[in-house]
């Protein structure tokens, strides 16, 4: 398998993540929501882009704003119908999340 692709939902402040080293060393794309400050090579994705992966599914940016303005979800689909949603999220049962960090308010 030949990873051509690396999605990025959003920047992580928190912790850190290895989707730009992952696409470095495969040389695949880095799709990073268009509006993060990321100071790195990557092809920017803004709300409702689709990009083809190689002659098959395509992957569509849905903008998703909550704990980071920028957050970006992909939706995967197969000859035009959604299978996947990728949020880059965690899934949290009977518990919260942290609040919004980057919001001055």
């Amino acid at each position: 398998m030949r990873i051509t692709h690396v999605v990025a939902s959003h920047v992580h402040n928190d912790h850190v993540t290895g989707d730009l080293e992952l696409a470095r060393i495969t040389g695949a794309a880095y799709l990073v929501p268009a509006d993060a400050n990321v100071p790195s090579a990557r092809v920017p994705v803004s709300d409702g882009d689709t990009v083809t992966v190689e002659e098959g599914p395509q992957l569509r940016a849905v903008a998703t704003p909550g704990h980071i303005p920028h957050h970006t979800t992909s939706v995967l689909a197969e000859q035009g119908d959604p299978v996947a949603a990728f949020t880059g999220a965690s899934l949290l049962i009977d518990t919260v999340d942290r609040p919004d960090l980057v919001d001055p308010a």
